[in-house]
C-alpha cells in the first residue's frame, strides 16, 4: 500500500507547481523578510500580525501560507508602497512591487486559499494513528469530487468566478481563467492517477473494507453475493475463498450473510469516534463471527500512512547527531521517545 499522506501531499505539490508566480512571490515574500528585522519590526508595528512560515520540507506549509497570505496582501501592499516612498528600492521590493501590482497574482491567491482547506485536510487526516483503513476511502472520494466540480463548474461557466473577474480586465480574467484550469486539471489527473487508474494498488481492498464499517455496510451492500465476492481483494478471504477447504469457505459465506444482516438496522452510537465505534462492533462479534470478526478485526488497523515511521527516523537523526555518538542504547530509546513525542 502507497502512504497516503505522500500521495496527498504530490497531489498539493502539483498543485503548487501549476501557479509558478505565485510560488515565486512567496520566495520573494520569504526573502524580502527573512535578510531585515528592520522590515519584520516595520509589519509587526503596522499590521499587529504574525508573518506566515513557508517551509517547503513541512507538508501543508505552502497551503497554509498561502492561506496566510491571503489574509495580508492588502498589509503587504501598503508596506511595499511605503517603502518604495520613502526610495527604499533594493531589488527584491522592486520585483514584489510589481508582483503585488499585478491583479491576477492576487486572484490566484485568493482562489488557492479558498480550496486549500480540503487538501490540508487530507494530508493531516491520513497521518492520525487512529485513522483506520475504512475512513481514508471517504477523504479520497471527497477531495477528487470537490476538485472535479470546481473544475467542471470554471470550465463550463464564468460567472462561477464572478468574484475574481470584477477585479480583473478581459485580457487578465483570461489568463486567469486559464491558470486555474490548468492547475485544477492537473490535480485532478494525479489523483486519479492514483485512485482511478491503478497507481495505487490497495484501492480496490480499501473500497471492500469500507463493508465491515456497520454504519456504512448497511447502504454500501446491495447485493450480498457481489459484496461476499469483492472480498478476494483482501488476502486472508482471498485464500480462503480459493482454497480446496469446502467447510470454512461455507462458513464464512454463512458468517458474512450474518453480518450483511446484521447491519441492516444498525444504529451508530451517538457521540462515537469512528474507530471506537467499528473496533467495539467487531470484537463483540467475535464470539458470533468466529472465522470472519478476527480478519476484520486485523485489517481494520492496516496502516495508511508510513509519516510516523519517517518522523521517528527524523527524531533518530536528531538526538543520534555525528556530534553526539557516545550514547548508551538506553538513553537512545529514552531521548528518541522524548523527541518524538514532543516533551
Amino acid at each position: 500500500m502507497t502512504c497516503h499522506s505522500h500521495i496527498f501531499n504530490l497531489v498539493a505539490e502539483t498543485f503548487r507547481n501549476s501557479f509558478i508566480e505565485v510560488d515565486l512571490f512567496l520566495a520573494k515574500m520569504k526573502s524580502f523578510f527573512k535578510k531585515s528585522r528592520f522590515r519584520q519590526r516595520i509589519f509587526f508595528e503596522t499590521c499587529n500580525k504574525a508573518l506566515p512560515k513557508t517551509c517547503l520540507t513541512q507538508w501543508n506549509s505552502w497551503l497554509e501560507a498561502i492561506v496566510k497570505h491571503n489574509q495580508l496582501f492588502e498589509n503587504y501592499m501598503d508596506l511595499i508602497k511605503n517603502l518604495h516612498k520613502e526610495k527604499i528600492n533594493s531589488p527584491v521590493i522592486i520585483t514584489l512591487k510589481q508582483m503585488i501590482e499585478n491583479p491576477i497574482i492576487k486572484q490566484q491567491i485568493k482562489f488557492i486559499s479558498s480550496v486549500a482547506e480540503p487538501i490540508m485536510d487530507a494530508i493531516s487526516c491520513s497521518q492520525k494513528q487512529e485513522l483506520m483503513c475504512t475512513e481514508i476511502h471517504k477523504y479520497t472520494n471527497d477531495l477528487m469530487a470537490l476538485i472535479r466540480e470546481i473544475y467542471v463548474n470554471i470550465d463550463s461557466s464564468d460567472e462561477y468566478l464572478n468574484e475574481y473577474s470584477n477585479h480583473l480586465n478581459g485580457e487578465q480574467f483570461l489568463v486567469f481563467k486559464e491558470s486555474l484550469i490548468d492547475g485544477l486539471n492537473q490535480t485532478l489527473f494525479k489523483l486519479e492517477l492514483y485512485f482511478d487508474f491503478g497507481k495505487e494498488p490497495a484501492m480496490s481492498f480499501l473500497k471492500t473494507m469500507q463493508i465491515f464499517d456497520p454504519n456504512k455496510g448497511k447502504y454500501i451492500i446491495s447485493s450480498v453475493e457481489e459484496a461476499f465476492n469483492s472480498l478476494v481483494s483482501i488476502p486472508e478471504f482471498k485464500s480462503l475463498i480459493k482454497s480446496n477447504d469446502l467447510l470454512k469457505k461455507c462458513q464464512l459465506s454463512i458468517q458474512f450473510k450474518a453480518y450483511c444482516e446484521s447491519v441492516k438496522g444498525y444504529v451508530k452510537p451517538e457521540n462515537s469516534k469512528t474507530n471506537a465505534y467499528i473496533a467495539n462492533y467487531w470484537k463483540s462479534n467475535y464470539e458470533n463471527w468466529k472465522l470472519l470478526a478476527p480478519i476484520v478485526y486485523k485489517y481494520l488497523f492496516v496502516p495508511i500512512s508510513s509519516a510516523d515511521v519517517e518522523r521517528s527516523f527524523s527524531c533518530f537523526n536528531n538526538v543520534f547527531s555525528d556530534k553526539r555518538r557516545r550514547l548508551s542504547e538506553e538513553n537512545l530509546k529514552y531521548l528518541t521517545s522524548l523527541y518524538y513525542n514532543s516533551m
